[in-house]
């Protein structure tokens, strides 16, 4: 499991990574269900599924060595992003859904991107 881990390219192991720290950051917040605050663990579920597959999509890019179409798909991530961002918060605070928080998507968002940050530091230094 460890070989095939370290097989992949830094978008996967950060989407693996994430779908771990999800699922465990999941566990852990389970009580929020029962308190009435379950817009806040379902709101980072979805922040991190949103960051799971945009670096799957990242990860297929890679795979193909256009570099080009990486840049690109990293600014249309970024639109996606913004575009999901307002959406959500459109839906929250005008169509009275009130079934994911718009913060804890973003943070569960940024979890990823931590994730992505610290994998890409421990590349840089040349430890796998």
């Amino acid at each position: 499991m460890i070989t095939a881990f370290n097989k992949l390219n830094i978008y996967y192991k950060t989407a693996f990574l994430s779908l771990v720290v999800g699922a465990v950051l999941s566990l852990v917040l389970m009580f929020l269900f029962f308190i009435g605050q379950s817009e806040i663990i379902l709101g980072l579920i979805i922040g991190i599924l949103f960051g799971i597959i945009i670096y799957m999509i990242n990860g297929l890019i890679d795979r193909t060595q256009n570099n080009k179409l990486l840049i690109g798909f990293i600014f249309t991530r970024l639109l996606l992003l913004i575009g999901f961002m307002f959406g959500m918060s459109f839906l929250y605070y005008q169509g009275g859904v009130h079934t994911f928080n718009v913060i804890a998507i973003a943070g569960g968002y940024l979890l990823v991107e931590l994730i992505f940050i610290l994998l890409h530091v421990r590349y840089r230094d040349g430890t796998r």
